[in-house]
């Protein structure tokens, strides 16, 4: 076997070990994990809602110049973003440790919320 051969194949088993990786056994869905499901996914996005409006705030901050009005108005922004983190995240770790007390998923570590 020569050096090409054997490349095409090594280069072959490489491409193709993260589908035998990967491979996961079928879990039967439930209402409660499914509700979990789509809590997470919701999650995710309002996360990142959060996020652009503390960046706003941020942003409309930086560009007030010393005015006092812009200035409390982008602290505001400020403030209601850091409030919708916390609560995502709240909301996210409430909804998970009812499923995982109640024995309603079989994973064992929560998925994270993404965006």
């Amino acid at each position: 076997m020569n050096k090409s051969t054997l490349g095409k194949i090594t280069g072959s088993i490489l491409a193709l070990a993260p589908l035998f990786v990967y491979a996961e056994e079928v879990i039967e869905e439930t209402f409660f994990t499914k509700v979990a499901g789509f809590t997470n996914d919701a999650i995710g996005i309002l996360l990142g809602i959060a996020t652009l409006v503390f960046l706003v705030g941020v942003i409309q901050y930086v560009i007030a110049g010393g005015d006092e009005k812009k200035t409390a108005a982008a602290k505001q922004y400020m403030l209601y973003g850091i409030i919708g983190l916390v609560v995502m995240v709240a909301a996210w770790g409430i909804v998970n440790l009812v499923v995982d007390t109640l024995g309603l998923d079989t994973t064992s570590i929560p998925p994270v919320p993404s965006f």
